[in-house]
This record gives structure tokens, C-alpha cells and sequence, in this order.
């Protein structure tokens, strides 16, 4: 979806979907890429290096790093962490019901 793509490149955290198909398109478009994970885990290292130093700015690569882009690469890099667990969580549950376990009857499972 070329919007959410835009959306993202905009500094949008989301977009709202009318039709269940779109969201896994939609969730793709704002996850954080290899590269953008790399760069964000960068960013933190060096300004955490640098605040035990007692400096609250730094520059890197070129670029002027303070507070506001440390907190969006420390966001970004939480998106990603949460994303990966629940991949594993999915994983884990898809793995259970390969097994035939049994799954727990839920309220919105359309059954009681």
C-alpha cells in the first residue's frame, strides 16, 4: 500500500483500515526495516555512550543527535522487539496446534 508507505515516511505510527485484509499489508508497510533497525540500535549505543560522558547532544555520521531522535529511535526499536515477540508467540501457538492441542474457548472465539 503505497499511502501507508507515505503515512510512514510522513511520521505516521499507523493508519486505519476498513476491510480486515488490508491490516496485514497496512502492518507491514510501518515495520521498521532491517536498516532502520540498525541505524535506530546505533543511534542509541552512541547517545548512551555519550550521556555517561555528560553530554546531552551528540553528532553522528553527520547528523545532529539529541533527546527527540533518541526517544524515536528507542521507539522504534520497541515496535520492533514487540513485533518479534509476538511472531514467536504466534509461531509457538501455530506449533501448538499442529500438535492438536486443544484451545481454550474464548468470549470473541465464537464460542462460550
Amino acid at each position: 500500500m503505497w499511502n501507508a508507505r507515505l503515512a510512514k515516511q510522513l511520521g505516521s505510527q499507523g493508519q486505519m483500515a476498513i476491510h480486515p485484509t488490508q491490516v496485514e499489508r497496512i502492518n507491514a508497510a510501518f515495520l521498521p526495516t532491517v536498516a532502520e533497525i540498525a541505524l535506530a540500535t546505533h543511534v542509541v549505543e552512541a547517545f548512551n555512550q555519550a550521556e555517561a560522558e555528560d553530554m546531552a547532544t551528540i553528532q553522528l555520521d553527520g547528523q545532529f543527535i539529541d533527546y527527540p531522535i533518541v526517544e524515536a529511535a528507542q521507539c522504534q526499536l520497541a515496535v520492533a522487539e514487540a513485533l518479534e515477540q509476538r511472531r514467536i508467540a504466534e509461531s509457538a501457538a501455530v506449533g501448538l496446534k499442529s500438535q492438536g492441542a486443544r484451545q481454550i474457548p474464548g468470549r470473541y472465539r465464537g464460542s462460550v
